[in-house]
């Protein structure tokens, strides 16, 4: 068993107060263990007070402390809408916000009993705020403490302030403590929103600052005193996994160098020999009273995250500008390679209701040209074209997604194009496959059917109220069927329920590979399922192959690596690219911040390709609310790419 392994069942054998149960969760987080999560969250829930403090064990004086649950409650109040966690979160927000004492600058004291700042608050109470959605609040009770604790002669803060006797009641500079403020900055500082990128800057500065600060007494092999700057005081390592965990956070994140990487992999290693053949992390400074070296949940906790940020860190890359395409393209999305090997994209153009859907060509040398304009609809006199496949003989079979603006009129107006080419690659003919359909998204062909996900089946109404979708089969010779969009309709090939009550949006990105293996992606769900397919292309099983809430939130485009088995998937409301590796492991590998895509950034990616041994991403940069990070649809529209994991 690796070592991440074996210090998280450790870690889970410990005993936990408030706080380390909170730091538990947070490992199990970033570890993407949700079911553990679920079961952590749940029983802090059980463990809930009158005041709507959780996790509480015996007489637990702690003001904040419990706070540090609060980021797994928000997950999974968000996740699952189960109103278990729902209402422990209000009461939890409640005593944050309201009840908890505090000064008069609103900054909440450390315990109930005495008017302290404590340098362990910095971790259980900021992120708790900012996971929350109050964003100043917890930079406003950041700087608080930290105005409170740090010494301006090292740079280090120290360990416990008296707010009414304007001193300290602990002037020790603390390892730990230390740790607590580096480590619960880092977790804000990713969550703060682009409109605070003045506070994020500041808050950037002031963690390097002290970062730098404590580098500067970490032991040749990469270790540290309890009190950082006492030679006499015990040996411990979970400051130095604290620190490798900063440093792994802010190269991945972008906001520290990768200089620092040399200084956080000697704390690493250091964190690594400390690990015994039952998973234990010793010496940190221990249970049950934290004047000696021993062992701890939150030295096993740190032992965890450190690793998680570790793997983060060395699997994310940054995307690199692949294309900025024409003025006569808005809005790219699904893509295809031709016999040539030239890369077709199709754009839809939905940001511009004048832009004809078209569909654009770029060769080997990355030359770009109008290829043709989708056929329109006689009817409604426009066509949306999202995915597109071809059949053996280069015949192009579109989704025609009209549907998808949200018009009214346009609800049942979806279409299957297949479009019929002459020699000299000209549209020669086209025809329509099916029509009346209500949200065809992405296509795929296998044998004699092409694969059709519709995002929406809503004349369908499933028991719990959620959205129903569905995966149309169509054999490829089909002409002129006329969809119902109701279970009436023979072509279903299969159901499904999107769950989520935050993002009621169905079946979308399709990929089949070489031995008739069928992923779709649920996007409101973050799932993808594999329906394995027999040589007659009907469905031998089904399962659900791919979930982790916290790496892949929104399935899009995918498309699979032969070679590897690694399936690449466009997170949409993330701007990432996540990896399902041929292990099911689910990885993001690449996220952008909000932009404009100019340069290279991920711009709310809608579908991944292989193409010339590189992985391109369409950017589809329109869709805006408060689920997804991109904020405005900006000219020109850009395709990025990134490297494949291999």
């Amino acid at each position: 068993m690796e070592l991440k392994n074996q210090a998280l069942h450790a870690l889970l054998a410990l005993q936990r107060h408030s706080w380390e149960h909170g730091v538990t969760v947070q490992a199990c987080m970033e570890l993407g263990e949700i079911d553990w999560l679920k079961k952590l969250v749940k029983s802090a829930v059980y463990r809930i007070g009158a005041d709507g403090r959780v996790a509480l064990m015996g007489k637990d004086g702690s003001a904040v402390d419990t706070c540090a649950t609060g980021e797994g409650l928000v997950y999974l109040a968000k996740t699952t809408g189960d109103v278990l966690y729902k209402d422990a979160l209000d009461k939890l927000l409640d005593w944050a916000l309201v009840k908890a004492p505090r000064n008069k600058d609103g900054v909440v004291y450390h315990v109930l009993h005495a008017p302290e700042f404590w340098s362990d608050s910095v971790h259980m109470l900021p992120p708790f705020l900012a996971a929350a959605g109050y964003y100043k609040e917890s930079v406003n009770t950041i700087n608080g403490y930290m105005d409170a604790l740090q010494d301006p002669e090292t740079g280090i803060c120290r360990h416990i302030w008296n707010d009414d006797e304007k001193r300290f009641r602990d002037a020790d500079l603390w390892g730990v403590g230390n740790g607590w403020i580096l480590a619960g900055n880092a977790r804000v500082i990713e969550m703060l929103p682009d409109d605070m990128e003045e506070e994020r800057a500041a808050l950037i500065k002031r963690n390097k600052e002290l970062l730098d600060s404590v580098l500067k007494y970490r032991t040749e092999d990469g270790f540290y005193h309890n009190i950082i700057d006492d030679e006499n005081s015990f040996i411990e390592v979970n400051l130095s996994q604290m620190v490798a965990y900063t440093i792994y956070r802010g190269i991945a994140a972008g906001w520290l160098s990768k200089d620092y990487e040399k200084e956080a992999n000697i704390l690493r290693n250091a964190a690594r020999s400390c690990v015994d053949e039952d998973g234990f992390v010793y010496p940190v400074c221990g249970m049950p009273t934290f004047v000696s070296a021993g062992v701890a949940p939150e030295g096993q906790a740190y032992f965890v995250l450190m690793e998680a940020a570790y793997e983060r860190m060395i699997r994310m890359q940054k995307s690199r500008l692949f294309a900025i395409l024409p003025e006569y393209v808005c809005t790219p999305d699904g893509m295809e390679i031709d016999k040539n090997g030239d890369l077709i994209l199709s754009c839809p153009n939905f940001a511009d209701d004048n832009m004809a859907g078209c569909v654009v060509r770029i060769d080997k040398d990355k030359n770009i040209s109008k290829w043709f304009d989708v056929p329109v609809d006689p009817e409604t006199g426009i066509a949306r074209n999202m995915g597109i496949a071809f059949d053996k003989e280069y015949n192009m079979f579109i989704c025609d997604n009209q549907p998808w603006s949200g018009k009214e009129e346009l609800q049942w107006k979806g279409r299957i194009l297949k479009v019929i080419f002459d020699a000299n690659r000209n549209v020669a003919d086209s025809y329509v496959v099916a029509s009346g359909m209500e949200h065809p998204n992405g296509i795929r062909l296998y044998g004699n059917y092409m694969y059709v996900t519709q995002s929406y089946l809503t004349k369908v109404k499933h028991e719990s109220g959620k959205l129903v979708s569905c995966v149309y089969r169509f054999p490829l010779d089909a002409k002129d069927i006329a969809i119902t969009n109701t279970m009436e309709d023979k072509y279903i090939f299969d159901t499904f329920v999107t769950n989520n009550p935050n993002c009621q949006y169905g079946m979308d990105g399709i990929e089949i590979d070489s031995k008739g293996n069928m992923y779709v992606g649920n996007f409101g769900d973050g799932e993808v399922w594999k329906i394995v397919l027999d040589e007659n292309g009907d469905m031998v099983s089904k399962e659900l192959y791919a979930k982790n809430e916290l790496e892949l939130v929104s399935t899009d485009g995918m498309i699979m690596d032969e070679e590897t088995g690694n399936l690449y998937i466009a997170d949409f409301n993330k701007n990432a690219i996540v990896m399902v590796d041929s292990n099911r492991n689910v990885k993001r590998i690449a996220q952008s911040p909000d932009s404009d895509g100019l340069n290279g950034e991920l711009d709310q990616p809608g579908e991944p390709i292989i193409w010339q041994g590189k992985i391109v991403a369409s950017c589809f940069d329109l869709v805006t609310d408060e689920t997804k990070v991109n904020s405005a649809h900006e000219m020109p529209a850009t395709m990025a790419e990134l490297d494949l994991e291999r």
